[in-house]
């Protein structure tokens, strides 16, 4: 492998998605004391996390593998790239205050076509495209210093700390929806699209354990994913199919005992989504919720709702594994 075809094939491979800077941010937010901190002993930290650390040189020689530190530098530059994109959102966010001017971060490798008892040449790559800056020195703010904020304010923690990734993207989208609302206390369209989410959830649950369930079991299953899939079939009615169905262990007591979340558990979120319910009615003309959607109730309606989407969706999962 050449030097050019070596540069050329770290460039491919570094990628940054969501969930990379998503776990950056969950990073930062779990340091355990306010600062000052150094972002960039924080960024090695973070990549070391990730399994990533920048090779001192890529030997270039037939007789040497490049893949390992070719990977580790490719690693390396993406968690660089999703460290500095979330330390600037937590910034823009007011969860990290700056001290001090930025400093530039160049991006760098070196290699070398010289292996013990020959010759050759060495050298370095320069990634423009990669280098960044970070701030000189970052602390908690003030705000945030007796109470860390729950992932609710953050929309990709959140998806992040409800365990969702097998959920359908528009409701991954309505969660991410809910939250931002929620952070600009908007306590009326945070209940609206975290009840959006709610109801999505209970229909793809009911269509998974539907399609769980034997042939020989005479349930009608055409017909129960027809409901779930009627929009002229309130959602109340979609939820009792569902936990009338997951009361059925002669059907789905396989993926109850897989699971090992019990009908009950199951009545608990029904409770959850009766009070989203209601407190999402209040978008209507006229309605108002028994109890006012207040930053306390609506918090708690995120914090229970992250705990219940992740026990649906852990059903879920284990129904479409039964089912495939």
């Amino acid at each position: 492998m050449t030097a050019d075809e070596a540069k050329a094939e770290i460039l491919q491979r570094v990628v940054v998605t969501r969930q990379n800077v998503t776990l950056a941010k969950s990073f930062l937010q779990r340091l355990q004391d306010i600062g000052p901190h150094d972002p960039f002993i924080l960024m090695n930290q973070f990549s070391k996390q990730q399994g990533y650390q920048l090779p001192d040189k890529i030997v270039l020689h037939p007789s040497v593998d490049p893949e390992p530190p070719l990977r580790q530098t490719s690693g390396y530059f993406a968690c660089v790239l999703a460290f500095t994109e979330a330390i600037w959102a937590l910034i823009h966010q007011g969860y990290f205050l700056c001290m001090g001017n930025p400093r530039a971060w160049d991006a760098h490798q070196e290699w070398t076509t010289v292996v013990p008892g020959q010759g050759g040449m060495s050298a370095g790559w320069s990634f423009p495209e990669y280098s960044i800056e970070l701030p000189h020195k970052i602390v908690l703010a003030p705000s945030y210093r007796h109470e860390r904020p729950q992932p609710m304010t953050d929309p990709d923690l959140f998806v992040l700390e409800a365990r969702i990734e097998n959920a359908d993207p528009e409701i991954i989208e309505a969660l991410k929806d809910a939250v931002r609302c929620f952070r600009h206390e908007l306590y009326r369209p945070a209940v609206t699209m975290l009840g959006k989410a709610m109801e999505g959830a209970w229909i793809e649950l009911g269509c998974s354990l539907a399609r769980t369930v034997p042939a020989e079991g005479g349930f009608n299953k055409d017909k129960f994913v027809d409901i779930m899939s009627d929009d002229n079939t309130g959602i109340a009615t979609k939820i009792q199919k569902v936990r009338d169905l997951y009361n059925q262990k002669n059907l789905i007591g396989h993926v109850i005992k897989q699971c090992g979340i019990s009908p009950k558990e199951l009545d608990n979120i029904i409770i959850w989504s009766d009070v989203l319910r209601e407190s999402r009615n209040a978008i209507h003309f006229g309605v108002k919720p028994t109890i006012e959607n207040s930053y306390e109730k609506v918090a708690v309606l995120f914090i229970d709702g992250a705990k219940n989407l992740a026990i649906m969706y852990k059903i879920k999962r284990i129904a479409d594994d039964s089912g495939s």
